[in-house]
């Protein structure tokens, strides 16, 4: 009991760290807050429908394995679409346009 609480525990705030991580990234600060609220509920949808879509699989096919693998299924497509990710380029600021190196 007490590895399950440390293992929850030390992992239960990674899905809304990364998404915080990646909103940073990505856009301007001015962006941030509408896009890490938007990502958080889309990570909540899919803590929601993830066990509804594994539970339903599960039921049609009549084998709990069957949902079981749902889970990494959906992990290892969001680890791809992940990988498609880029930093943006940072702009050139409008001060050091004119100068050379």
């Amino acid at each position: 009991m007490l590895l399950s609480a440390i293992l929850f525990g030390g992992s239960f705030m990674a899905g809304p760290t990364s998404i915080t991580i990646v909103a940073q990234r990505q856009l301007s600060p001015a962006s941030w807050t509408a896009a890490i609220s938007l990502l958080t509920v889309g990570f909540a949808f899919g803590q929601t429908i993830g066990p509804i879509l594994a539970g339903a699989i599960s039921d049609v096919t009549g084998s709990i394995e069957a949902g079981f693998w749902v889970s990494p299924l959906l992990l290892a497509i969001a680890a791809c679409v992940n990988l498609l990710q880029r930093p943006p380029v940072p702009a050139e600021s409008p001060a050091l346009a004119g100068k050379s190196s």
